[in-house]
């Protein structure tokens, strides 16, 4: 077995997924887990008005997690960006800037 076998765990807080739904709790888990990485690297090509970002295409994400359709994540980022879960900065070349937002935010502090 040559082939070296990357990034093949993905988490999720079950709490969340009971209120969110398990496809939207992996995709929480995924944006809150690189910006709070950005923010702990102190990345600047991150850091955007005060918050740390990360980004992230629809493509890129449709990789990372093969079991999701395209057109699935796309929905799901939409409706997180409605409830307030998720704000969503959009880039040039399909790539978007994402970061948690106030509703999780509220959420993960117990608020």
């Amino acid at each position: 077995m040559s082939e070296k076998k990357d990034n093949r765990e993905h988490a999720f807080d079950f709490e969340l997924a009971e209120i969110v739904g398990l496809e939207k709790a992996i995709l929480l888990k995924n944006v809150s887990y690189w910006c709070e990485e950005n923010a702990r690297k102190r990345s600047k090509p991150y850091l955007k008005n005060g918050h740390y970002w990360t980004s992230e295409s629809l493509r890129s994400l449709s990789e990372k997690y093969r079991y999701f359709k395209r057109s699935s994540i796309s929905r799901w980022m939409k409706e997180m960006e409605a409830a307030e879960l998720v704000i969503v900065n959009r880039a040039t070349a399909e790539v978007n800037y994402y970061r948690t937002g106030p509703v999780y935010d509220r959420w993960r502090s117990g608020e």
